[in-house]
């Protein structure tokens, strides 16, 4: 079953909580980069052929798909083409006038409160690791 272009509950109901693809891309970045600045992370593009081979990894289901990577933005540029191959975004289009209400609340802590009350479940346990 293809990973990338399934919609997130899909992906979801493997682990229960995130997507395997976000839970070890995220966990891969903490533990190789952590708080360490890198400059331009989901910025600067990565490999395309290792991403786009994480990526065929992940599709046929392999256990260790990010074996191998050393670089930041390779792991980075995987999780963006996940979230970018969502059929619908994290930040779904029918939130849009409900997210702009959300950008004018003036304290950020009681934003990024709003906001993930806004999420369906599976987007806001994603929304929170990010």
């Amino acid at each position: 079953m293809a990973v990338f272009g399934a919609p997130i509950q899909e992906s979801c109901k493997e682990s229960g909580v995130l997507p395997r693809v976000v839970a070890e891309t995220v966990a891969w970045l903490d533990a190789h980069v952590g708080v360490k600045t890198t400059e331009g992370l989901f910025r600067v593009r990565g490999d395309p052929a290792r991403i786009q081979d994480c990526k065929a990894r992940y599709d046929r289901g392999e256990v260790m798909p990010l074996k191998g990577c050393s670089d930041a933005h390779t792991v980075g540029g995987v999780l963006k083409l996940y979230l970018a191959s969502l059929p619908e975004p994290l930040l779904s289009y029918r939130l849009y006038d409900s997210l702009l209400a959300v950008a004018a609340v003036p304290a950020q802590s009681r934003r990024i409160l709003a906001l993930g009350s806004l999420l369906a479940r599976p987007n806001t346990f994603i929304y929170f690791q990010l």
